[in-house]
């Protein structure tokens, strides 16, 4: 897979706990995933700033990879 997929893993999350990020990464593989600590399967306002810089730092990377033609 060539598309950037950003996975995320909450591991307060009772519908779908910690392995299923795991497995889900490891079957696409090139996936980046990041674990938020705290969240659960809702968004609460503790997680958005943690969620928002994982998912920064994703698009960054994404724009350098594009920006070098890699």
């Amino acid at each position: 897979m060539t598309t950037p997929v950003f996975v995320i893993e909450a591991p307060a999350d009772p519908a779908y706990p910690p392995p299923n990020a795991q497995h889900l990464q490891r079957a696409i593989g090139s996936a980046h995933r990041v674990q938020v600590p705290g969240m659960g399967h809702a968004l609460p306002s503790a997680v958005l700033a943690p969620l928002g810089r994982a998912l920064e730092a994703h698009l960054d990377a994404v724009d350098a990879v594009d920006a070098s033609g890699r």
